[in-house]
């Protein structure tokens, strides 16, 4: 079996900074800041995953093949490798762009491909880690050095996905040696090197992250000098930020705050629904209330999805049906049933379950995701409604969301598609063996026998009707949790910046995205 290749090349103020004299022929190029709600604490993406590490890990890494956009379909385009052929639903076959060099000079070979892919980077044990590459490469055979520029990627399983596994988290190529020098993983994670378009130049926990142009970038000079996420907690402090030039962009700007960027003719929002879903999930193991899933289905049936979209979000988002995107092409299911309010029935439920009124407790981070506090008062509200006595408990960070599942019984959570299908947000996230099982919130023994047919079979109907199965089961029958709404990212932003976001959290500013700034 060979599959098409995809060879598409997809084309207020910072804090002011003396520029230093342009070299002959190159344009000066300027300093951005970016205000954030939250910076990473690691910059090694097979260590940790988050939102905020989506957004800054990108610049500083590239893949063997990347990310990229037409018209809304995700798509795979060339990055380290400059082509690729599959050998088979198991193989695939790399060719390495001869050129492209790591931030300290050296450069990319066939040997840093295979120990980036190896099954010891991707499925090892590092403690004190996510490891999120065990969720991204759970079938890594291994990586083969067929020539000095050609490798072949090997896995265990028939994967429909292996050249967007490629493209994506946990498959960035690192410097074998770097790592090596640094003595540990999480020492190389803090100190990373990549072949991407900017490297970290500095980092100051939870105040700073400060990326300098790599100009040796195989994909062309970058139009930036210097890129810095200034974090700033509060909504009112980036608008602040932004209104007084001290940032050039702002990320997680609420639909209310549309009309004060529009009265500044230097300013101007942007932003989209983005490959992402809002949820809440329960504690469904160790919670003693929910462990009854008939209440847990009374939660879900007591939400007014779209009232919340409409009054607290603007309308600037969509309510999905269930957890699956238009963006997963045929395995798109439109007739899955759309979300409902049923009060009647939720009521109904908590009878037929006994429930007295016992409380379930909500962990929410006030400022993480857009208008998330005003979400989740507005849930706990509609849940009240029901007869559910749901009270919220706000705390700092997701150290403190985590802590002690069998205490918290609703948490908010977010799922990025990473790829243009199901098993992206549905396999890869939920269930005993993907990322939620490491919180042991919830587990179904069907869904866990059907996710390793969603992930292997190359049959398309069969995996539409396994996909149908697992999400009756996730949302419906068993609830792991709900959807909200699809999420979106707004950001304020300096007009005369001519960038323009993803569909994803990730923030590009790459050469073939950003022109000359």
């Amino acid at each position: 079996m060979t599959a098409p290749i995809a060879r598409r090349s997809l084309a207020p103020l910072a804090l002011s900074l003396a520029l230093p004299a342009p070299a002959i022929g190159q344009p000066a190029r300027r300093a951005i800041t970016v205000g954030v709600q939250a910076n990473p604490a690691l910059f090694d993406a097979t260590l940790t995953e988050s939102n905020v590490a989506y957004r800054v890990l990108y610049s500083i890494h590239d893949s063997l093949l990347g990310i990229g956009f037409d018209g809304p379909r995700q798509v795979v385009v060339p990055a380290l490798a400059e082509s690729w052929r599959r050998l088979s639903w198991r193989s695939i076959e790399l060719t390495l762009r001869r050129g492209a060099t790591f931030h300290d000079g050296s450069p990319v070979t066939v040997e840093d491909v295979a120990f980036s892919l190896s099954r010891e980077r991707l499925l090892g044990d590092v403690p004190g880690s996510a490891h999120a590459g065990r969720a991204y490469w759970p079938h890594l055979d291994r990586t083969e050095i067929v020539s000095r520029d050609t490798v072949r990627v090997h896995v265990t399983r028939d994967d429909v996905m292996l050249e967007h596994r490629l493209a994506n988290w946990t498959s960035e190529i690192v410097s074998a040696a770097a790592v090596q020098a640094a003595g540990d993983p999480m020492a190389f994670g803090r100190q990373p090197v990549g072949a991407g378009p900017y490297r970290l130049a500095e980092f100051r926990q939870d105040s700073l992250i400060r990326l300098v142009a790599h100009d040796g970038y195989w994909g062309g000079r970058p139009a930036l000098r210097e890129i810095r996420f200034r974090v700033m907690p509060e909504l009112a402090a980036r608008m602040a930020a932004l209104a007084t030039g001290e940032a050039d962009i702002i990320t997680e700007v609420s639909p209310d705050q549309e009309s004060v960027i529009a009265r500044d003719p230097r300013l101007e929002l942007v932003g989209t629904p983005i490959n992402n879903f809002r949820l809440v999930v329960y504690s469904g193991i160790e919670h003693p209330v929910l462990r009854d899933a008939r209440i847990r289905r009374a939660l879900n049936l007591a939400l007014d999805r779209q009232l919340l979209v409409d009054s607290l979000l603007g309308g600037k988002t969509v309510v999905p049906r269930s957890l699956q995107l238009e963006s997963y092409g045929d395995m798109y299911l439109p007739e899955f049933p759309a979300y409902r309010q049923d009060l009647p029935e939720a009521r109904r439920l908590l009878r037929e379950a006994g429930y007295r009124g016992q409380p379930i407790l909500y962990r929410t981070l006030p400022n993480y995701y857009t208008a998330e506090l005003a979400l989740a008062q507005a849930c706990q509200a509609m849940w009240e409604q029901a007869g559910l006595n749901v009270q919220l408990q706000v705390v700092e960070n997701w150290t403190q969301v985590l802590a002690n599942p069998a205490g918290r019984g609703i948490r908010n959570w977010s799922n990025t598609a990473v790829f243009p299908d199901p098993l992206s947000s549905l396999s890869r996230q939920h269930g005993t063996n993907a990322i939620q099982g490491r919180y042991n919130e919830w587990s179904n023994a069907e869904f866990d026998r059907l996710a390793p047919i969603l992930d292997g079979s190359t049959d398309p109907a069969e995996r539409r009707r396994v996909f149908r199965r697992m999400l009756e089961i996730w949302e419906i029958e068993d609830p792991c949790g709900t959807v909200l709404h699809q999420n979106f990212i707004l950001y304020g932003k300096r007009r005369d910046l001519p960038w323009r976001p993803y569909p994803l959290h990730l923030m590009e500013f790459r050469p073939r995205h950003l022109p000359a700034a």
